[in-house]
Order: structure tokens, then C-alpha cells, then sequence
């Protein structure tokens, strides 16, 4: 037996699985787990570099292109271009609290990945509900990123109606929310795997 077998056998004696097992079983269903869990990875990373890069460049964009305070009209008062900056978190929530949004977004990223983490090795996070995740992570680390050098973070979407106009965000913010209502309606309408379902795969 080569040493690489050796290596392997060994691995596969440690695992937690039924003695009855062979080495090629245990050997298959060890594949089969890195595959569960490469898909939900793949898509979770997937969506999250979209929305931190599309936030990097967009906010890029906004700062060279606009002038602070200045509306730019895209479709009319309905929705314009306004660049502007806040200290808040989403949606200019806690607008002026000092250093609360950047210790407070920081802690919820660190807290965020090592969940992550721990569910994608657990098998916990479907590849569906990856997506949603990636979203949110790559939204808040978009917002965590531009506020560290001067505590803002830099705004541009503005909508609204008349005399009424919504608090100008960012497309950190879009992803964060897109990705938090997609969270909840997997909640509501994603089926549980039975068992049998789980004996067919």
C-alpha cells in the first residue's frame, strides 16, 4: 500500500462514520459533503463580491462625477443623483452617533462571517439561501469599507415623490435589504428536505 493510500485510510478511520463503512464509501461521502458544501460557498462568494464591487465602483463613480448636495434628475423628481455623506448606518439611520455605526458594523460583519463559517461546514446553508448572505455580507463590508477612512459613507440614490423624498442610499444599502427580504421569504416558502427526499438524492 503507497503511502498516499496509507494517508487516506487513516483519514477516513478517524471520521465519524459507521464501522460497517468501507474506505471507498467513507471516501465518496466525503466527496459528496465538499460538493454540498462548495455550491452554497461558490454562490455566497459569488454574490457577495458582486455587491461589495458594484458599492466600490459605484460610490467611485458618484464622488467624480457628481457635486455634493446637487441633484442630478434621472427620471424626473422621481428618482435623482444626490451625492451626499452621513455617519449613519443604512439609510442614514444613527446619522451623527460618532463611532457607534463603525464599532456597531464591524462587530455584525466579524459575528456575520464566522457564522458563515461554521454553518457552510455544518451543511446548514442551502445553496439557494447563499446567495441572499453573500448579498447582505458584501453590502455591509461595502458600507464598513468607505466609512473607515473619515466615519461617512458616501450616498447617491435619491427617490421621491413631490415634497417628499426617501433617505438617499447607496447600493450597499440595496443589497443589504434585497438580500435581508429574500432571507425571509426562503424562510416562509423554502420546503425542508424529508427524509425521502434526502434518500432519493
Amino acid at each position: 500500500m503507497s503511502n498516499r493510500r496509507k494517508q487516506i485510510v487513516a483519514i477516513c478511520q478517524s471520521a465519524h462514520f459507521p464501522y460497517s463503512f468501507t474506505v471507498e464509501q467513507r471516501l465518496e461521502l466525503r466527496n459528496e459533503k465538499g460538493i454540498a458544501m462548495n455550491r452554497p460557498f461558490s454562490r455566497m462568494l459569488g454574490a457577495f463580491l458582486f455587491a461589495l464591487v458594484a458599492d466600490i465602483l459605484s460610490k467611485y463613480w458618484a464622488a467624480a462625477a457628481l457635486t455634493p448636495f446637487q441633484p442630478r434628475p434621472v427620471l424626473g423628481a422621481f428618482f435623482r443623483l444626490t451625492l451626499g455623506y452621513n455617519s449613519g448606518v443604512a439609510f442614514s439611520m444613527f446619522d451623527e452617533s460618532g463611532k457607534l455605526p463603525v464599532i456597531l458594523t464591524g462587530i455584525i460583519i466579524f459575528g456575520g462571517i464566522v457564522w458563515a463559517i461554521y454553518a457552510l461546514r455544518r451543511g446548514e446553508i442551502s445553496a439557494t439561501a447563499a446567495i441572499p448572505i453573500g448579498l447582505i455580507a458584501g453590502g455591509a463590508l461595502g458600507n464598513f469599507v468607505d466609512r473607515l477612512p473619515d466615519g461617512h459613507v458616501t450616498d447617491f440614490l435619491d427617490f421621491g415623490w413631490g415634497t417628499w423624498r426617501f433617505a438617499t442610499f447607496n447600493l450597499a444599502d440595496s443589497a443589504i435589504v434585497l438580500g435581508t427580504i429574500l432571507l425571509m421569504l426562503l424562510m416562509l416558502f423554502e420546503k425542508e428536505p424529508s427524509p425521502t427526499d434526502t434518500a432519493a438524492e
